[in-house]
């Protein structure tokens, strides 16, 4: 027993503060490392951890956070997995922080928890060496003085709703009550029994049935309220339980020289609406995803209660905590109920959050085809979901349909579903279609001649992809097979007009020809000769022009000859007559 405590003092130990030192930006601070609490009691641990924001360029993402104890081998079990621990953990994780609640308390509770978290990082996890020891203990010891009528009963401070059962110091003389639950919680619609026993020391003058805060009588609302009595017993029932029925019921007697339960705790009804929660989903597995559930309701602590999930309408008689986990698929639908009141479950949920995609007809799809894709969620009330094809928003009809008259090669592509709460799901539409018009084009590393090597490529738009063939003109046999045809010592008789015919499941079609031209052994000497006399005539004229303009500069350069003229006198000579016409005609006039 870690505690000793009078009736009126109960209280949770805590101890100093202790931290787990961080190695490299990784660490665990617990809140306290020892923790001595009651049996029947709630206990919440508290920690905060730190890790690397990045590591060389990566940044750090948390992907788990989780409490454990050391199973066999020292093995960390997640407290979340384990049986035992059922409908009595929570996790309340926050930015770098985490606490871990363990309610109805047990004291084979008692035990070192520890916490642990991973990364994105490579070996990015973190497990603390040390942990928070928790010690749960029984009833605390009392020391006072009773008389023969006294009964005593104990609760933990906060908690007095909820008091032990009440034990007579000198049985069986002693007044008190004891009643069958401190606590109830049914469904709304429903009818509930909240019971007692009853042991007056003396004779019973009166009893009933009250609400403290509330000021009316039950048995007014005879329609719905009744109580039943038989020997030391007393039931109170409710009948069609509303949300104002939720309150603290007492019994209460009275002797000849003693009242009992005016001040005294009772049984707390709690009236709740169940409805079945997404609470995290594991993992996507194409058509089905796994998921667990939750049943919520407003029952505290939930480790009291049992409870009946409905699949499809069909009862699961193996799962029987608030969580459940399994594969689900979009059309299902699930519903839980407490047990004992299976006629009144929850409204029916479809715990596949994902979207779903669909394309009719589902057979192969050829181009020309009327096809619908369908975009949609399993929901109640009806979600409403968004298609599109890339960045490309396309409209939906009626029940969520795209609908395409006569679906054509640029339909093919990813389509993706998203529904209102960002689920997405997506599919590739694959269109076939016969070939498109083959092109040709020629791969040579120069001109075409002789001995050169030359490459004929083909290629085709087609689903499935297409095969080809090569035929030359006004030739039967092929030449050849597959997207290329290569020439490597290419010769006259090569040349010529060639064609490829493409071919898939869906049909065939061949492209237009394409002349290959090659140089045969006279025309290529005569294209050397020709460049070799076109070359030399280049040249002889670049020489001739060159000694031209040399000539001209040394003519540009010489000085002119210098000329004498010697005057001679006419009027002393005699000239003949015969010679008078010669003269004239040398002399100019």
């Amino acid at each position: 027993m870690c505690v000793k405590v009078t009736l009126s003092r109960f209280f949770v130990l805590l101890l100093s503060l202790s931290e787990v030192r961080s190695q490299e930006g990784w660490g665990v601070t617990y809140t306290s490392t020892q923790i001595c609490t009651l049996k029947g009691s709630t206990v919440k641990i508290h920690c905060t951890y730190t890790y690397p924001p990045r590591i060389h360029g990566n940044v750090t993402v948390l992907e788990t956070a989780s409490w454990f104890t050391e199973g066999k081998d020292q093995v960390p079990v997640d407290l979340m997995t384990q049986t035992e621990y059922a409908d009595r953990v929570q996790y309340q994780c926050g930015e770098k922080e985490c606490t871990l609640m363990i309610e109805d308390l047990r004291e084979s509770d008692s035990a070192e928890y520890k916490f642990r978290f991973t990364t994105n990082q490579p070996g990015g996890g973190y497990t603390a060496k040390r942990g928070v020891v928790l010690s749960v203990t029984g009833t605390p010891s009392v020391a006072a003085y009773f008389g023969y009528e006294d009964s005593v009963s104990c609760a933990v401070r906060g908690h007095e709703k909820f008091p032990s059962a009440s034990v007579c110091v000198h049985p069986p003389t002693c007044d008190k009550v004891t009643y069958t639950d401190r606590s109830i919680c049914a469904p709304k619609g429903s009818s509930v029994d909240i019971s007692c026993t009853y042991s007056p020391g003396n004779g019973v003058v009166s009893k009933s049935w009250f609400n403290p805060h509330n000021n009316y009588h039950l048995l007014r609302d005879k329609d719905r309220v009744q109580v039943h009595e038989t020997a030391g017993r007393s039931t109170l029932r409710i009948r069609d339980l509303r949300d104002t029925d939720s309150a603290e019921y007492r019994f209460k007697f009275k002797t000849r020289d003693f009242e009992w339960g005016n001040d005294l705790p009772g049984t707390t009804l709690t009236v709740t609406t169940l409805q079945v929660q997404v609470n995290r989903i594991i993992a996507v597995n194409g058509s089905y995803t796994d998921v667990e559930l939750k049943c919520h309701s407003s029952c505290k602590p939930a480790a009291h209660r049992s409870y009946i999930w409905f699949r499809n309408g069909q009862k699961n008689t193996i799962q029987q905590t608030s969580k459940y986990r399994d594969n689900f698929h979009p059309e299902d639908n699930v519903s839980c109920a407490l047990k004992g009141y299976e006629d009144h479950r929850s409204p029916p949920e479809y715990p596949s959050k994902l979207p779903s995609l669909s394309v009719s007809p589902s057979g192969e799809i050829l181009e020309g085809m009327s096809v619908n894709l369908t975009c949609f969620t399993y929901a109640n009330p009806a979600a409403k979901n968004t298609l599109y094809k890339g960045n490309q928003t396309l409209p939906l009809g009626s029940a969520g349909i795209h609908h395409f008259s006569s679906i054509s090669s640029e339909d093919r592509g990813i389509y993706s579903c998203k529904s209102e709460d960002q689920h997405s799901v997506s599919l590739v539409l694959d269109v076939q279609y016969a070939p498109k018009l083959p092109s040709v084009s020629v791969i040579s590393s120069g001109v075409i001649s002789e001995g050169t090597s030359v490459t004929l490529r083909c290629s085709s738009d087609a689903n499935p992809a297409a095969n080809y063939t090569w035929y030359k003109e006004d030739g039967d046999s092929p030449k050849a097979s597959g997207n290329n045809f290569t020439i490597s010592d290419f010769r006259a008789e090569h040349g010529g007009n060639y064609y490829c015919e493409a071919q898939n499941s869906r049909g065939r079609r061949r492209s237009r020809f394409h002349l290959i031209e090659g140089e045969g052994p006279w025309k290529f000497l005569v294209s050397v000769l020709i460049k070799v006399i076109s070359l030399v005539f280049f040249v002889v004229s670049s020489l001739l022009l060159i000694r031209e303009r040399c000539l001209k500069n040394q003519l540009r350069t010489q000085e002119r000859p210098e000329y004498s003229i010697e005057m001679v006198d006419y009027q002393n000579v005699t000239i003949p007559t015969s010679e008078t016409n010669l003269i004239h005609s040398a002399i100019p006039t």
